[in-house]
């Protein structure tokens, strides 16, 4: 599962998958928030603060969608750029043992 940066899009990380294992099933995700012409996954002002619930949010709408289907495959890694890490850590951090590498 990729999670990509703060003001991008599912698209940057999707261009990735050529270059990884070809037995590795692949997915990109796109942030819920719209930020310019992308994307994020929680707002951020100008100090790069946030607001956890935010967070949150995005959080469970990421595991929602893992739940969805991880049950067709063997295990599921996380990889984040930017924003995206945060989101990956995140999520690894609340659920560690739902991961195989982060």
């Amino acid at each position: 599962v990729m999670l990509h940066g703060y003001g991008t899009s599912e698209q940057r990380m999707a261009n990735l998958f050529p270059h990884l294992p070809g037995e590795f099933t692949c997915a990109a995700l796109r942030g819920p928030k719209i930020i310019g012409d992308g994307h994020g996954w929680f707002l951020l002002d100008y100090f790069l603060t946030n607001d956890f619930a935010d967070v949150i949010t995005s959080t469970n709408r990421v595991f929602d969608w893992i739940n969805s289907v991880k049950g067709e495959h063997s295990s599921v890694c996380l990889l984040g750029y930017s924003q995206g890490m945060a989101m990956a850590s995140t999520l690894l951090r609340l659920r560690p043992k739902e991961f195989a590498a982060t």
